[in-house]
């Protein structure tokens, strides 16, 4: 038999956007940079990191406005990719494991104004990728991604408050150019 080419590889830079919730309103726009190690060929793994800063939640009240940003670095193992042909353009769908991990701060503008409070953000959760290469070296990802807050935090800034609900999820599009 002929031995398997071997497979070396890949590093791919990416810039998403998309949108997080955590169960309901507020949904909130979410931006990452990620980086991408593996390969695009099924069914090799292919590990993502990614660094995200997001308001979670922005309220104006008569005290003053809470804000509540989540600054996390996301790890998502893919160790299972389905390949197929897409309109002439090669294509994936990944099923991924999913760590973020981070802090999470809340404060208040305003009257009522004191100093932000800062606390550990840690949630796991599973996630979908389509994506499609346009190029040997450009892709479109999207994203799909449900998660569980392993920690809960409760906020209380100016008689308001915030509290990590128990679900979540994460929906996107991304752009990831390969580098050889």
């Amino acid at each position: 038999p002929k031995p398997e080419p071997v497979t070396r590889p890949e590093v791919w830079l990416g810039l998403e956007a998309g949108a997080r919730t955590l169960v309901g309103p507020p949904v909130a726009p979410a931006g990452a940079l990620a980086v991408a190690f593996g390969t695009e060929r099924a069914p090799q793994p292919l590990v993502r990191v990614a660094i995200e800063r997001t308001t979670v939640s922005s309220i104006e009240r008569i005290s003053g406005r809470t804000k509540t940003l989540l600054t996390a670095a996301r790890v998502d193992g893919c160790p299972l990719q389905i390949a197929a042909m897409v309109a002439g353009a090669p294509a994936s769908l990944a099923g991924c494991a999913v760590v973020d991990v981070g802090a999470l701060e809340a404060g208040v503008d305003g009257p009522g104004a004191r100093a932000a409070e800062t606390r550990p953000w840690l949630s796991a959760g599973l996630a979908g990728r389509p994506s499609v290469a346009l190029t040997r070296s450009v892709a479109i990802d999207v994203i799909l991604s449900g998660f569980v807050p392993l920690v809960r935090d409760r906020f209380v800034a100016a008689a308001e408050t915030y509290r990590a609900p128990s679900l979540g999820g994460v929906v996107g599009v991304g752009l990831r150019l390969r580098f050889p």
